[in-house]
Protein backbone atom coordinates (compact mmCIF):
# COMPACT_ATOMS: atom_id res chain seq x y z
CA UNK A 1 0.00 0.00 0.00
CA UNK A 2 1.08 3.66 -0.85
CA UNK A 3 1.63 5.42 2.59
CA UNK A 4 0.45 9.39 2.57
CA UNK A 5 -0.01 12.00 4.42
CA UNK A 6 -3.31 14.38 4.76
CA UNK A 7 -3.14 17.74 3.81
CA UNK A 8 -2.80 20.45 5.82
CA UNK A 9 -2.51 23.59 5.14
CA UNK A 10 0.59 24.51 7.18
CA UNK A 11 2.42 21.83 5.46
CA UNK A 12 4.88 22.29 2.98
CA UNK A 13 2.85 20.93 0.08
CA UNK A 14 0.94 21.56 -3.13
CA UNK A 15 -3.03 20.82 -3.13
CA UNK A 16 -4.19 19.24 -6.25
CA UNK A 17 -7.93 19.57 -6.63
CA UNK A 18 -10.45 18.80 -9.16
CA UNK A 19 -12.17 21.89 -11.44
CA UNK A 20 -14.89 21.43 -9.30
CA UNK A 21 -14.03 21.37 -5.91
CA UNK A 22 -11.98 24.50 -7.10
CA UNK A 23 -15.43 26.49 -7.83
CA UNK A 24 -15.38 29.72 -6.44
CA UNK A 25 -11.72 29.33 -4.50
CA UNK A 26 -8.64 32.14 -5.29
CA UNK A 27 -5.38 31.65 -5.23
CA UNK A 28 -2.35 33.74 -5.68
CA UNK A 29 -0.51 31.83 -7.89
CA UNK A 30 -1.78 29.16 -10.34
CA UNK A 31 -0.48 26.85 -12.66
CA UNK A 32 -2.30 25.66 -15.72
CA UNK A 33 -0.36 22.37 -17.65
CA UNK A 34 -0.60 21.91 -21.59
CA UNK A 35 -2.76 24.80 -22.65
CA UNK A 36 -1.44 24.63 -25.84
CA UNK A 37 -2.72 21.34 -26.63
CA UNK A 38 -6.07 20.97 -27.10
CA UNK A 39 -8.22 18.50 -24.58
CA UNK A 40 -6.90 15.38 -24.81
CA UNK A 41 -10.18 13.28 -24.09
CA UNK A 42 -8.29 9.77 -25.11
CA UNK A 43 -6.55 10.36 -21.76
CA UNK A 44 -9.73 9.77 -20.01
CA UNK A 45 -9.40 6.03 -20.91
CA UNK A 46 -6.07 5.59 -20.04
CA UNK A 47 -4.99 3.86 -16.48
CA UNK A 48 -3.42 5.64 -13.66
CA UNK A 49 -0.69 4.26 -11.77
CA UNK A 50 -0.27 3.63 -8.24
CA UNK A 51 3.73 3.11 -7.80
CA UNK A 52 4.89 2.52 -4.26
CA UNK A 53 7.88 4.95 -5.11
CA UNK A 54 6.49 7.22 -7.23
CA UNK A 55 3.33 7.62 -5.78
CA UNK A 56 -0.07 8.38 -8.05
CA UNK A 57 1.43 8.93 -11.75
CA UNK A 58 -1.29 10.10 -14.28
CA UNK A 59 -1.76 9.42 -17.58
CA UNK A 60 0.03 11.72 -20.78
CA UNK A 61 -0.13 12.48 -23.96
CA UNK A 62 3.12 14.50 -24.52
CA UNK A 63 5.46 14.12 -26.80
CA UNK A 64 8.42 15.47 -24.38
CA UNK A 65 7.88 12.07 -21.97
CA UNK A 66 9.83 9.94 -23.89
CA UNK A 67 11.77 9.16 -21.10
CA UNK A 68 9.56 9.71 -18.36
CA UNK A 69 8.73 8.01 -15.39
CA UNK A 70 5.07 7.82 -16.91
CA UNK A 71 6.27 6.46 -19.79
CA UNK A 72 8.68 4.08 -17.81
CA UNK A 73 6.37 2.71 -15.69
CA UNK A 74 3.71 2.15 -18.01
CA UNK A 75 5.67 0.14 -19.96
CA UNK A 76 6.16 -2.20 -16.81
CA UNK A 77 2.39 -2.60 -15.99
CA UNK A 78 1.54 -3.64 -20.36
CA UNK A 79 4.64 -6.47 -18.76
CA UNK A 80 2.57 -6.84 -15.79
CA UNK A 81 -0.63 -7.51 -17.77
CA UNK A 82 0.83 -9.84 -20.19
CA UNK A 83 2.30 -12.32 -17.60
CA UNK A 84 -0.35 -12.01 -16.33
CA UNK A 85 -1.40 -14.33 -18.41
CA UNK A 86 1.25 -17.17 -17.23
CA UNK A 87 -2.21 -19.61 -16.45
CA UNK A 88 -2.58 -20.68 -19.91
CA UNK A 89 1.24 -20.82 -20.71
CA UNK A 90 2.98 -22.65 -17.39
CA UNK A 91 5.58 -23.51 -19.02
CA UNK A 92 8.18 -20.55 -19.08
CA UNK A 93 8.21 -17.05 -19.08
CA UNK A 94 11.17 -14.94 -21.07
CA UNK A 95 12.62 -11.48 -21.33
CA UNK A 96 14.68 -9.64 -23.82
CA UNK A 97 16.02 -6.09 -23.23
CA UNK A 98 17.50 -5.60 -26.80
CA UNK A 99 18.85 -1.98 -26.46
CA UNK A 100 22.50 -3.01 -28.07
CA UNK A 101 23.70 -0.74 -24.88
CA UNK A 102 21.75 -2.56 -22.57
CA UNK A 103 20.93 -6.25 -24.40
CA UNK A 104 19.90 -8.88 -21.69
CA UNK A 105 17.82 -11.93 -21.74
CA UNK A 106 16.23 -13.32 -19.20
CA UNK A 107 14.29 -16.73 -18.82
CA UNK A 108 13.49 -19.81 -16.55
CA UNK A 109 11.28 -23.07 -17.48
CA UNK A 110 8.41 -22.20 -14.44
CA UNK A 111 4.89 -20.10 -14.66
CA UNK A 112 6.20 -16.47 -14.85
CA UNK A 113 3.80 -15.19 -11.88
CA UNK A 114 5.59 -17.89 -9.53
CA UNK A 115 9.05 -16.60 -10.54
CA UNK A 116 10.97 -14.56 -7.99
CA UNK A 117 13.68 -13.42 -10.53
CA UNK A 118 10.83 -11.70 -12.79
CA UNK A 119 9.09 -10.48 -9.68
CA UNK A 120 12.29 -8.53 -8.94
CA UNK A 121 13.41 -7.28 -12.74
CA UNK A 122 9.37 -5.77 -13.10
CA UNK A 123 9.84 -3.61 -9.88
CA UNK A 124 12.23 -1.97 -11.32
CA UNK A 125 11.65 0.75 -14.44
CA UNK A 126 12.39 -1.33 -17.46
CA UNK A 127 14.28 1.47 -19.95
CA UNK A 128 14.97 0.05 -22.98
CA UNK A 129 13.65 1.04 -26.05
CA UNK A 130 12.61 -2.20 -28.12
CA UNK A 131 11.66 -5.47 -25.54
CA UNK A 132 10.43 -9.15 -26.17
CA UNK A 133 8.34 -10.60 -23.83
CA UNK A 134 7.28 -14.09 -23.44
CA UNK A 135 5.10 -16.98 -22.14
CA UNK A 136 5.38 -20.38 -23.43
CA UNK A 137 2.90 -23.16 -23.95
CA UNK A 138 4.92 -26.11 -24.87
CA UNK A 139 3.98 -27.94 -27.56
CA UNK A 140 7.46 -29.49 -28.58
CA UNK A 141 10.63 -29.38 -26.18
CA UNK A 142 11.15 -30.54 -22.74
CA UNK A 143 10.65 -27.88 -19.70
CA UNK A 144 14.16 -26.55 -19.62
CA UNK A 145 15.90 -23.24 -19.71
CA UNK A 146 17.37 -23.31 -23.01
CA UNK A 147 13.92 -24.08 -24.66
CA UNK A 148 12.41 -21.11 -23.35
CA UNK A 149 12.13 -17.82 -25.40
CA UNK A 150 13.64 -15.52 -26.77
CA UNK A 151 16.12 -17.31 -28.88
CA UNK A 152 19.12 -15.29 -29.53
CA UNK A 153 21.94 -15.62 -31.90
CA UNK A 154 24.44 -13.54 -33.98
CA UNK A 155 25.55 -14.21 -37.41
CA UNK A 156 28.85 -13.68 -38.90
CA UNK A 157 28.77 -10.27 -39.25
CA UNK A 158 28.89 -9.59 -35.88
CA UNK A 159 24.27 -8.70 -35.76
CA UNK A 160 22.56 -10.31 -33.17
CA UNK A 161 19.59 -11.95 -33.71
CA UNK A 162 16.63 -12.41 -31.05
CA UNK A 163 12.94 -14.18 -32.18
CA UNK A 164 9.78 -14.95 -30.15
CA UNK A 165 7.76 -17.01 -31.69
CA UNK A 166 3.96 -18.37 -31.16
CA UNK A 167 3.58 -21.68 -33.32
CA UNK A 168 4.31 -25.15 -34.36
CA UNK A 169 6.50 -26.14 -37.03
CA UNK A 170 4.63 -29.51 -37.97
CA UNK A 171 6.09 -29.85 -41.99
CA UNK A 172 9.52 -28.08 -42.42
CA UNK A 173 12.81 -30.70 -43.73
CA UNK A 174 14.63 -27.07 -44.11
CA UNK A 175 14.83 -27.45 -40.04
CA UNK A 176 15.82 -30.69 -39.43
CA UNK A 177 19.67 -30.19 -39.74
CA UNK A 178 19.12 -27.64 -37.15
CA UNK A 179 18.08 -30.52 -34.58
CA UNK A 180 21.82 -31.33 -34.13
CA UNK A 181 23.64 -28.35 -33.23
CA UNK A 182 20.52 -25.94 -31.34
CA UNK A 183 21.08 -25.76 -27.67
CA UNK A 184 17.27 -26.93 -27.00
CA UNK A 185 14.94 -29.05 -28.09
CA UNK A 186 12.38 -26.65 -29.99
CA UNK A 187 10.98 -25.97 -33.71
CA UNK A 188 11.20 -22.03 -32.28
CA UNK A 189 15.22 -22.18 -31.97
CA UNK A 190 15.33 -23.73 -35.52
CA UNK A 191 13.82 -21.37 -37.11
CA UNK A 192 16.55 -18.64 -35.53
CA UNK A 193 18.68 -21.14 -36.96
CA UNK A 194 17.67 -21.55 -40.40
CA UNK A 195 17.25 -17.69 -40.63
CA UNK A 196 20.50 -16.90 -39.41
CA UNK A 197 22.45 -19.82 -41.37
CA UNK A 198 20.35 -18.24 -44.93
CA UNK A 199 21.50 -14.27 -43.63
CA UNK A 200 25.28 -15.51 -43.18
CA UNK A 201 25.26 -17.82 -46.45
CA UNK A 202 23.73 -14.84 -48.78
CA UNK A 203 26.51 -12.29 -47.24
CA UNK A 204 28.99 -14.32 -47.69
CA UNK A 205 27.67 -14.79 -51.81
CA UNK A 206 27.76 -10.63 -51.93
CA UNK A 207 30.65 -10.80 -49.67
CA UNK A 208 29.37 -7.73 -47.88
CA UNK A 209 26.65 -7.30 -45.18
CA UNK A 210 23.34 -7.10 -46.35
CA UNK A 211 21.34 -3.92 -45.95
CA UNK A 212 18.04 -3.85 -44.32
CA UNK A 213 15.85 -3.75 -47.44
CA UNK A 214 17.79 -7.18 -48.10
CA UNK A 215 17.41 -8.69 -45.19
CA UNK A 216 13.86 -7.61 -45.34
CA UNK A 217 13.34 -9.47 -49.05
CA UNK A 218 14.91 -12.48 -47.89
CA UNK A 219 13.24 -12.86 -45.11
CA UNK A 220 9.88 -12.58 -46.47
CA UNK A 221 10.56 -15.25 -49.21
CA UNK A 222 12.04 -17.35 -46.06
CA UNK A 223 8.40 -16.76 -44.73
CA UNK A 224 6.53 -17.54 -47.30
CA UNK A 225 8.28 -20.97 -47.84
CA UNK A 226 8.49 -22.03 -43.88
CA UNK A 227 4.35 -20.72 -42.81
CA UNK A 228 3.47 -23.69 -45.41
CA UNK A 229 1.35 -26.06 -43.04
CA UNK A 230 2.76 -24.22 -40.08
CA UNK A 231 1.60 -22.26 -37.41
CA UNK A 232 4.61 -19.08 -37.54
CA UNK A 233 3.66 -15.83 -35.95
CA UNK A 234 6.72 -14.18 -34.76
CA UNK A 235 8.85 -11.13 -33.76
CA UNK A 236 12.02 -11.00 -34.36
CA UNK A 237 14.88 -8.61 -34.19
CA UNK A 238 18.24 -7.50 -36.06
CA UNK A 239 19.66 -5.35 -33.50
CA UNK A 240 18.40 -2.58 -34.95
CA UNK A 241 14.90 -3.87 -36.66
CA UNK A 242 11.64 -5.60 -35.69
CA UNK A 243 10.29 -8.03 -38.12
CA UNK A 244 6.66 -8.92 -37.13
CA UNK A 245 4.43 -11.60 -39.11
CA UNK A 246 1.21 -13.76 -38.18
CA UNK A 247 -0.52 -16.41 -39.98
CA UNK A 248 -3.10 -18.09 -37.67
CA UNK A 249 -6.09 -15.53 -38.39
CA UNK A 250 -6.90 -13.02 -35.04
CA UNK A 251 -3.69 -14.42 -33.02
CA UNK A 252 -1.50 -10.98 -33.15
CA UNK A 253 -2.30 -8.11 -32.46
CA UNK A 254 -0.84 -4.55 -32.51
CA UNK A 255 -1.36 -1.14 -30.61
CA UNK A 256 -0.24 1.96 -31.87
CA UNK A 257 0.78 4.90 -29.04
CA UNK A 258 2.64 8.49 -29.66
CA UNK A 259 6.03 6.48 -28.93
CA UNK A 260 5.62 3.12 -30.89
CA UNK A 261 3.94 0.30 -30.97
CA UNK A 262 3.03 -2.74 -29.26
CA UNK A 263 2.16 -5.81 -30.37
CA UNK A 264 0.30 -8.58 -28.32
CA UNK A 265 -1.30 -12.53 -28.73
CA UNK A 266 -4.15 -10.85 -26.59
CA UNK A 267 -5.28 -7.32 -26.70
CA UNK A 268 -3.49 -6.18 -23.15
CA UNK A 269 -6.12 -3.02 -22.26
CA UNK A 270 -9.37 -0.95 -23.66
CA UNK A 271 -7.15 1.33 -26.32
CA UNK A 272 -7.30 0.54 -29.69
CA UNK A 273 -5.87 -2.71 -30.52
CA UNK A 274 -5.92 -4.21 -34.45
CA UNK A 275 -4.62 -7.32 -36.27
CA UNK A 276 -1.94 -8.12 -37.63
CA UNK A 277 -2.07 -7.91 -41.48
CA UNK A 278 -2.27 -11.76 -42.21
CA UNK A 279 0.18 -13.38 -44.22
CA UNK A 280 2.68 -9.86 -44.35
CA UNK A 281 5.77 -9.59 -43.16
CA UNK A 282 6.35 -6.50 -41.63
CA UNK A 283 9.04 -4.29 -40.67
CA UNK A 284 9.76 -1.86 -38.12
CA UNK A 285 11.93 0.82 -36.50
CA UNK A 286 11.15 3.22 -33.44
CA UNK A 287 7.46 2.30 -33.74
CA UNK A 288 7.08 3.05 -37.71
CA UNK A 289 6.61 0.58 -40.09
CA UNK A 290 9.41 0.77 -42.62
CA UNK A 291 9.17 -1.86 -44.99
CA UNK A 292 5.76 -4.26 -45.81
CA UNK A 293 5.84 -7.69 -47.84
CA UNK A 294 3.63 -8.57 -50.66
CA UNK A 295 0.70 -11.10 -48.96
CA UNK A 296 1.66 -14.58 -49.39
CA UNK A 297 -1.30 -17.52 -49.38
CA UNK A 298 -0.29 -19.73 -46.52
CA UNK A 299 -3.12 -19.14 -43.62
CA UNK A 300 -2.28 -22.16 -41.14
CA UNK A 301 -5.52 -23.21 -39.81
CA UNK A 302 -5.12 -25.80 -37.38
CA UNK A 303 -6.66 -29.50 -38.57
CA UNK A 304 -7.86 -32.44 -35.60
CA UNK A 305 -4.31 -34.17 -36.28
CA UNK A 306 -2.43 -31.26 -35.54
CA UNK A 307 -4.05 -30.72 -32.30
CA UNK A 308 -4.07 -34.66 -31.37
CA UNK A 309 -0.79 -34.50 -31.60
CA UNK A 310 -0.16 -30.80 -29.11
CA UNK A 311 -2.80 -32.26 -26.57
CA UNK A 312 -0.23 -35.96 -26.66
CA UNK A 313 2.54 -33.82 -26.54
CA UNK A 314 0.96 -31.51 -23.44
CA UNK A 315 -0.20 -34.80 -21.61
CA UNK A 316 3.45 -36.23 -22.21
CA UNK A 317 5.21 -33.22 -20.14
CA UNK A 318 5.85 -33.52 -16.23
CA UNK A 319 3.39 -31.90 -14.24
CA UNK A 320 4.11 -28.08 -13.65
CA UNK A 321 4.68 -27.72 -10.02
CA UNK A 322 1.65 -25.71 -8.26
CA UNK A 323 2.73 -22.98 -5.95
CA UNK A 324 1.54 -19.73 -4.72
CA UNK A 325 2.04 -16.73 -7.25
CA UNK A 326 4.14 -14.32 -6.13
CA UNK A 327 2.99 -11.38 -7.39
Amino acid sequence: DIKYTEYSSGSDSVKILTIHKSKGLEYPICYFADLDHDFNISDLKNRFICDTKYGLIAPTDSEDEKDSVVKLLYKNEYLKDFYSHCNCHPHGWGLALLDSSNYSVYKEPVCARMSLNLKNLLEKPIINKNVFAHIRLATIGKLIPSNCHPFYKKDDSNRMWTLIHNGTIFDSSDLCRYSMIQEGGTDSERVLLYIIDNINKLESQKNRSLDVKERFDLLSNLVSNLSFNNKLDFLLHDGEYIYVHMNCRDSLHYFKFNHGVMFSTVPLNDGHWEDVPLNTLLCFKNGKLIFKSNTHNNEYIETPEQLIFIKKFLNSLDKVSEGDFLW
